[in-house]
C-alpha cells in the first residue's frame, strides 16, 4: 500500500511540471518503477524480509529529482545538457555546481518527511554507495544500487540519473547475488515494468 501511494504522488507530481521540464516525467517514472522492480526481485532471492522496502526505496530512489527541478530549473536544464558522455566523477561535479546539492541527498530527504521508516531514508541517501549507510540499511541500500544499474542497463534512463558502466561489485559482495539471479531479473524487468507502470500510472 505504502508503495501504490508513493507511486501516485510522484506521478502527480511530476506530470504537474507543465511542457518546460527539462526531464521527461513518463521516462524517470519508468525508471523508478524498474529500479524499485529490479530491487524487489533480487531481494526475493537474497533478502526475502526486505523485498517490500526494496520496491518502495527503488520507486523513490531518485524523486529528489523533482525537488531539485522545482528548485532550479535552469540548473536543471543546464546539468542535463552538459553531462553527455562524461564519466560519474566529473557528473557529480557538474551536478553539485550546477545544482549545489545531490539528487540522493534530496531523494534521502523524502522519506523522512513522508514519515516512512528511517531504513528507507539511508537506503534511498546512500544507493550511489552501499557501504555508507548505517548497517541495519546496507543490504537494503545495495538492492537498490544494483537495482538501479539494472534498470539503465534495460535502457530505462531519462537524462540525469548516473551509470558507473557496471555492477557494483560492493552491493554484489554484500547480498551475495549470483549472476544466474542476476540474469533471471534482467530476462523478466521488461514485462515486470509494464504490468506495474499500467497498475500504478494507467
Amino acid at each position: 500500500m505504502r508503495g501504490i501511494a508513493a507511486a501516485a504522488c510522484m506521478d502527480r507530481s511530476l506530470l504537474s511540471g507543465g511542457d518546460g521540464s527539462p526531464i521527461l516525467a513518463d521516462a524517470l517514472i519508468r525508471h523508478s518503477i524498474a529500479t524499485g522492480a529490479a530491487a524487489e526481485a533480487l531481494a526475493k532471492a537474497s533478502e526475502k524480509s526486505l523485498a517490500p522496502e526494496a520496491f518502495i526505496a527503488g520507486l523513490l530512489h531518485d524523486f529528489g529529482v523533482v525537488v531539485q527541478m522545482r528548485l532550479n530549473t535552469a540548473g536543471m536544464r543546464r546539468y542535463i545538457t552538459s553531462g553527455a558522455g562524461i564519466s560519474a566523477r566529473e557528473n557529480r561535479a557538474l551536478e553539485l555546481d550546477s545544482l549545489s546539492v545531490s539528487h540522493e541527498h534530496c531523494s534521502g530527504l523524502i522519506p523522512g518527511e513522508w514519515r516512512l521508516p528511517e531504513i528507507l531514508c539511508e537506503a534511498v541517501r546512500h544507493r550511489h554507495g552501499s557501504r555508507a549507510a548505517v548497517p541495519a540499511a546496507q543490504k537494503l541500500a545495495a538492492l537498490v544500487e544494483i537495482g538501479q544499474e539494472l534498470s539503465l542497463s534495460c535502457r530505462f534512463g531519462y537524462g540525469a540519473e548516473m551509470t558507473s558502466g557496471g555492477l557494483p561489485g560492493e552491493a554484489l559482495s554484500l547480498l551475495r547475488i549470483r549472476d544466474e539471479v542476476i540474469a533471471d531479473c534482467l530476462a523478466g524487468l521488461q514485462g515486470r515494468v509494464r504490468e506495474l507502470e499500467s497498475a500504478l500510472t494507467g
